[in-house]
């Protein structure tokens, strides 16, 4: 039976928008407003050896679309042989960070990440291994270093947003990661062993992750929902404007920061299992180890909000629970909030990003210089 007219009048319509879609992500620029989307390379690292100089707008500056609460600034983001950044010489170190966004310094400049703080004030070099998908623990046992030379202690900083269940036990955690040689073609080392992690569920989200941050299409079709949104709704989704020391700032909804979940729907023992698990890996390489989540802004400014957020927040709070469970197994903690909350005017966080300024990552980089000797002067 053929199609109706009506019918082959809206396959051709649609058909002709699809083409045109498809020739703007083509033609169009892509809308890198960060170097983390420039130089992203799979879902673990960053384009090896490479330094780059350009400005940078917030995250939550660019999606709320607001020219007014946009704080472009220039910014050099420089990474390692293996895609990591770090300047030349701290790429392997006594003392590493694992993390994501907040210890690769996404929003800041390369002299101020939270490793290059803690190197400064330890004397010595520190080495970044913050990821972009938060797989940290992954690509840090995967990698032969941490077995051939193993640090004399890892700090594993997470954001208090993505402490959760830790991917371990992988056959491709057994994989060993190959270092990329100086002048080698750009490559992710890590290719060669992260398509073999996790479900079938895993490697779609890791497509879609890529698939989200690198196409064009994706990223145009995102802007123009945000647009509609706002002229509807006022605001943009999952962000709310507070005002913090008389100026106005950008933040994620205390919702989307994980503080009005409760501990079974952040699966508190399994994070725990997963978190004491990389524990013990590990030491059993030799490193002394450190837990050490980062505070989102809701943490440290929770009475900024409005009091309708606020009432649905979760109490005690999830980290609490994770704390005073890793405490009684034996883990090293530092808890951040107390140093934060005492040193929070000026703010601590960029004002168009979900992430810490210059000075937050100045703050959170001395915490943690104090747990290492800490953890240091224990060994004598």
């Amino acid at each position: 039976m053929a199609p109706s007219r009506g019918k082959t009048s809206f396959l051709w319509v649609l058909g002709i928008a699809w083409a045109v879609l498809f020739a703007l992500s083509w033609i169009s620029r892509s809308p890198f407003f960060r170097h983390w989307e420039l130089l992203r390379e799979g879902i673990v690292a960053f384009r090896p050896l490479t330094q780059l100089e350009m400005p940078a707008c917030g995250d939550l500056g660019r999606n709320s679309h607001i020219s007014e609460l946009q704080y472009w600034r220039r910014l050099r983001f420089t990474t390692d042989e293996l895609g990591f950044r770090n300047l030349e010489g701290a790429s392997w170190s006594r003392f590493v960070v694992v993390g994501d966004s907040f210890v690769v310094g996404s929003g800041i400049d390369d002299s101020e990440t939270i490793p290059v703080v803690l190197s400064r004030v330890l004397g010595e070099p520190v080495t970044n291994y913050g990821c972009v998908a938060g797989l940290g623990p992954l690509a840090y046992l995967a990698d032969t270093r941490s077995r051939e030379l193993p640090p004399g202690v890892v700090v594993w900083a997470p954001a208090y947003r993505v402490v959760e269940p830790v991917p371990l036990g992988t056959a491709s955690v057994k994989k060993p990661c190959e270092t990329t040689e100086r002048g080698a073609p750009s490559q992710n080392p890590f290719s060669r062993w992260i398509g073999s992690w996790g479900s079938v569920g895993e490697e779609i989200t890791a497509w879609k992750m890529l698939i989200e941050e690198r196409s064009t299409l994706t990223c145009l079709a995102r802007s123009m929902f945000h647009e509609v949104y706002w002229w509807f709704a006022g605001r943009p989704w999952e962000i709310r404007a507070i005002e913090v020391d008389g100026l106005p700032a950008l933040v994620l909804t205390l919702e989307a920061q994980g503080l009005s979940a409760g501990p079974e729907a952040r699966r508190l023992q399994e994070t725990v299992e997963g978190i004491e698990q990389f524990k013990r890996s590990v030491s059993a390489r030799g490193s002394r180890f450190v837990f050490a989540p980062i505070p989102d802004v809701g943490t440290i400014y929770e009475d900024h909000y409005p009091e309708s957020d606020r009432g649905g927040l979760a109490s005690p709070p999830f980290i609490e629970l994770v704390f005073r469970a890793l405490v009684s197994r034996g883990v090293a903690c530092v808890d951040l909030r107390p140093a934060l909350r005492e040193s929070r005017l000026p703010y601590l966080y960029l004002r168009d990003d979900t992430h810490l300024s210059p000075r937050g990552a100045e703050q959170v980089g001395r915490a943690l210089a104090g747990a290492v000797r800490t953890v240091l002067a224990s060994e004598r």
